[in-house]
């Protein structure tokens, strides 16, 4: 079995000291999540690659930056202008967004110029 990356390690160290705090504070016990994670299916290029571009804008609808390529976190140095991410890895429609790299990044760039629908954003 592979080894765990380091960030992963290092993410439950951080939620087993954090549960451990919350615990021993409000005198609790178990986890601090009761349910599990639940990852819906993403069926469409189109709902994709607004998937995409609603985690890239999140940082700049918080207001913590004005652009998302200017928080560090952000996958859209990669998606949107190249920037070399080892952590990132393709996906196959984001690569048929263009025949090669420079299609791919500017057809991207494109993408953030439309308003986003609201309906994608809204939480009901």
């Amino acid at each position: 079995m592979p080894r765990k990356p380091r960030i992963y390690q290092n993410y439950l160290s951080l939620w087993v000291d954090v549960t451990f705090l919350h615990n021993q504070k409000y005198s609790k016990s178990g986890t601090l999540c009761s349910v599990r994670f639940k990852a819906n299916s993403v069926d469409s290029e189109h709902y994709l690659l607004s998937c995409y571009r609603y985690i890239e804008l999140n940082p700049v609808r918080a207001g913590m930056v004005e652009k998302p390529e200017e928080y560090h976190w952000s996958t859209n140095r990669s998606n949107a202008y190249g920037e070399k991410d080892d952590l990132i890895t393709p996906h196959k429609l984001y690569l048929e967004l263009g025949e090669n790299n420079k299609q791919r990044l500017s057809a991207y760039r494109d993408l953030f110029k439309e308003v986003m629908d609201e309906n994608l954003i809204s939480v009901n």
